[in-house]
């Protein structure tokens, strides 16, 4: 079985067509630095479920606009 996943790429794509910076993002979603926001947009830190209620607050979009399925083929599930 596999789980849907944030895909930080479409939250970084979606967030700059609405012409939304990293500081902006960081102020909105309640960092004391952009840098806390930044580092999970690139991947490494993981969003919190709180962080993806935000996300999609502030970016106006809906839960399943930022998450992706993986594909798993059958030889991997072998």
């Amino acid at each position: 079985m596999t789980f849907p996943e944030v895909d930080t790429n479409r939250i970084k794509e979606i967030r700059k067509k609405k012409g939304i910076s990293i500081e902006q993002m960081s102020n909105k979603m309640g960092f004391n630095s952009y840098q806390g926001y930044y580092k999970k947009e690139v991947g490494l830190r993981q969003f919190s479920a709180n962080d993806i209620s935000k996300i999609c607050l502030i970016l106006d979009v809906n839960y399943e606009d930022i998450f992706f399925t993986p594909i798993v083929t059958e030889k991997e599930t072998q």
